[in-house]
């Protein structure tokens, strides 16, 4: 099911995807994988936020600030 697509008429949503990635993942992955994902989600809800996770389950903020999303409504997780 997209849920993208179901939720899509209602105002207060906000999609997360790659909630707090393990140490294994490289910004590189989940910026490849939101590359992905982020176009389906806006295909159904075009100005909906999107919280994409950073490395080290979102405590390597600053590898999404190097290289960041070029996406609208677009928030990076930094997890203490």
């Amino acid at each position: 099911m997209d849920l993208s697509n179901y939720f899509s008429t209602i105002p207060n949503v906000i999609y997360e995807i790659c909630n707090e990635p393990n140490g294994w993942s490289s910004w590189d992955s989940i910026k490849s994988y939101a590359n992905e994902v982020i176009p389906v989600i806006r295909a159904n809800d075009p100005d909906a936020v999107i919280i994409v996770g950073t490395p080290t389950w979102s405590q390597d903020i600053d590898k999404a600030l190097a290289s960041p999303l070029s996406y609208d409504n677009i928030m990076y997780a930094l997890h203490f």
